[in-house]
């Protein structure tokens, strides 16, 4: 399979992530916010990683950067997916497609996804070394190009130094990768990439784990071409 590199891709990232014309986006799963009955917290980890990734800068608006990954198909429906894993207490693992890791976003409520967008550590790999970008990312979707490419959008905001340092220094499952930040600027092509997304243990409790294991079990949910 090919996949567009270089000036070409991006240039293109901005107006996918616009899901412009000849572009399809996958609708998300409706998740309808559950009521607290004294769940169990739980902390959740996704992490996916792909051979490329690109960041475009917003005009605008500091430390925003529209976020493009082409993701790996063996077909039109089978696609590389994301891994999620809990911590203790909670022992439970399993992957779901990207698709269905987006509509997380579409949960509504004061301790959503979508009203408190989760840290994430985007990795690189740079010869011999590894370094991170600790951000939050919003409004993740999967685009289809005309010729049938899949690729993740989402819109990513960077930490600020102090920001990135507290988490460093935190018990969140990012710190390690806060600690390889670089102050070098964010390229446009970022190269083999790898994504770690942590939730806070008050976001999914023991109910919406539950609905996380059927979310993993559903079908891909594709607009009708």
């Amino acid at each position: 399979m090919s996949v567009v590199s270089g000036k070409s891709m991006v240039a293109f990232a901005a107006s996918l992530v616009m899901a412009a014309g000849g572009l399809t986006v996958a609708s998300s799963p409706a998740f309808a916010a559950e009521k607290d009955e004294k769940p169990q917290k739980v902390s959740v980890l996704f992490a996916f990683d792909g051979r490329a990734a690109f960041m475009t800068a917003v005009n605008g608006s500091q430390r925003t950067y529209d976020f493009v990954m082409p993701l790996t198909c063996t077909s039109a429906t089978e696609c590389e997916e994301v891994m999620w894993f809990t911590d203790r207490p909670a022992r439970d693992s399993d992957s779901m497609s990207f698709e269905n890791f987006a509509g997380l976003w579409d949960v509504k409520g004061s301790n959503s996804f979508a009203s408190d967008p989760p840290n994430i550590a985007i990795v690189t790999q740079n010869d011999e070394s590894r370094d991170a970008i600790i951000a939050d990312m919003r409004n993740p979707r999967v685009a289809t190009t005309t010729e049938g490419q899949k690729y993740f959008t989402a819109r990513v905001r960077t930490e600020t130094k102090n920001a990135t340092t507290q988490i460093a220094k935190s018990d969140s499952a990012l710190a390690r990768h806060a600690k390889n930040t670089t102050n070098t600027p964010i390229p446009n092509n970022l190269g083999p990439t790898s994504i770690f997304i942590d939730t806070c243990p008050s976001y999914f409790d023991s109910t919406r784990l539950e609905r996380l294991r059927l979310c993993t079990r559903l079908p891909t949910y594709n607009t009708p071409t």
